[in-house]
């Protein structure tokens, strides 16, 4: 029987090496519900179009919608 190569090797991973690589204190995130916000006209999701510094701390974005053609300015904190 013909053996098959491969580019690296493949080796079972342990219980102990395994809980090596599990998180101790994960990082906290604040996740954002809704990266898309809606149109004020039609109520659908919103297109980022650019982002442009503001204040220190601070971005101007502004978002375009593609249904109405409308665009709307927020600015977010950083």
């Amino acid at each position: 029987m013909e053996q098959i190569r491969r580019p690296f090797s493949v080796r079972p991973i342990s219980g102990k090496a395994l809980a090596d690589l599990t998180v101790k204190n994960p990082p906290k995130f604040n996740f954002v519900d809704n990266l898309r916000p809606p149109c004020s006209r039609c109520a659908r999701p919103l297109l980022l179009s650019r982002i442009e510094p503001w204040d220190p701390g601070f971005d101007l974005r502004i978002y375009y919608c593609a249904h109405c053609a409308d665009t709307e300015t927020i600015i977010s904190a950083i």
